[in-house]
């Protein structure tokens, strides 16, 4: 498992955007309107039309 830490680091070195959120190692089964709605911010943040 990568530490929460090492996963940070590794955002800011590539300058990614990151999100923290109150979940467990699977959010999409106990808080899936949390999942749905990163994956579509992050589809609407690279979307060309």
């Amino acid at each position: 498992m990568i530490t929460p830490e090492t996963q940070r680091f590794t955002a800011e070195r590539m300058s990614a955007r990151q999100l923290s959120k109150p979940v467990d190692h699977t959010p999409m089964v106990t808080a899936p309107d949390a999942a749905v709605g990163t994956v579509l911010n992050a589809a609407r943040s690279v979307s060309t039309t």
